[in-house]
C-alpha cells in the first residue's frame, strides 16, 4: 500500500499538478482572531491556488485522496492527518505546533522522518464552523518540480464533536 505524506505543503505540492486556471482577486483584509475558535479537528474543504494571475480551485470530499484533517489542541501542538483511500481511514501524518498572533497563524511540523516544517498563514475567516488560511509565496510544484512560487488558500470545516477520533 502507497502511503501518501501530507503536511500543509505537500498539499499544495499535490494540487500542482496538471491544472488549468481561471482569473480571480485578492482581498488584503487584516483581523485579529480568537485562539480558542481554533482547537479542535478540522477537515479540508476547498483549496485555491493562485499563480501567475490566474487562480484553480476546487472542493475537496470526504473520501477523495486530498481528504485531510488537521487538529489543533488549546496548548498550541497540532496534528495533521491524511486520508488512506485503501483503508478508508484517516493517518496521522505529522505533528508539531502551532501559534497565533492577530491574523498570522505560524504552524511548524515534524514529519514521520523528522523533518522540520515552517509555514506562517494568514487567516481570513475563523468561526465555529469555518477556517479559512492563505500562504503567500509557496513553492509551485509541476512534475515533482519546483517552477515558482503561488498563493494558496486552504477552507477547512469543523468537525463535529460525534465525527472526532476517539
Amino acid at each position: 500500500m502507497k502511503k501518501h505524506f501530507i503536511s500543509l505543503l505537500s498539499l499544495v505540492a499535490l494540487m500542482f499538478t496538471a491544472v488549468s486556471f481561471t482569473a480571480c482577486g485578492d482581498d488584503n483584509k487584516e483581523e485579529i482572531f480568537d485562539q480558542e475558535l481554533l482547537a479542535g479537528y478540522w477537515d479540508l474543504r476547498h483549496f485555491a491556488i493562485s499563480y501567475k494571475g490566474q487562480t484553480y480551485s476546487d472542493d475537496v470530499e470526504p473520501g477523495m485522496e486530498m481528504f485531510a484533517r488537521l487538529y489543533f489542541s488549546n496548548d498550541g501542538q497540532m496534528v495533521s492527518y491524511s486520508y488512506d483511500t485503501e483503508t478508508k481511514a484517516f493517518e496521522q501524518e505529522t505533528t508539531g505546533s502551532w501559534q497565533l498572533s492577530g491574523s498570522k497563524l505560524r504552524i511548524t511540523e515534524v514529519d514521520t522522518d523528522g523533518e522540520t516544517e515552517s509555514n506562517t498563514f494568514t487567516i481570513r475567516q475563523l468561526d465555529d464552523t469555518t477556517l479559512r488560511i492563505k500562504l503567500k509565496d509557496a513553492d509551485f510544484y509541476k512534475d515533482d518540480y519546483i517552477v515558482g512560487k503561488a498563493d494558496v488558500e486552504f477552507t477547512f470545516s469543523r468537525v463535529l464533536p460525534s465525527d472526532e477520533p476517539r
